[in-house]
């Protein structure tokens, strides 16, 4: 069965304080910094993605568990994970 890319939710964040989950998109709402991405081998982007400014309406994909921002809004959607 085909999902739909939004079926399972989405998670708006606009706020400095670290989200966890298991999210396969981010679209950036406004202009945007990280602090922190971590993927889901755990592995931490180097402190480089801080001095990054992503536009807003760019999306990065990949299988992100913990989101902190430095500075803007991001729509992260929610990933399946089988049980």
């Amino acid at each position: 069965m085909k999902r739909h890319p939004s079926e399972l939710g989405n998670t708006f964040i606009a706020t400095t304080g670290a989200k966890t989950g298991a999210w396969y998109a981010i679209t950036f709402i406004t202009a945007a910094k990280f602090t922190s991405l971590t993927d889901l081998a755990a592995d931490a982007w180097d402190a480089s993605i801080g001095t990054i400014t992503f536009p807003a309406g760019v999306t990065i994909y990949g299988e992100y568990t913990r989101i902190t921002l430095a500075s803007g809004s991001v729509m992260a959607y929610k990933q399946y994970t089988p049980v």
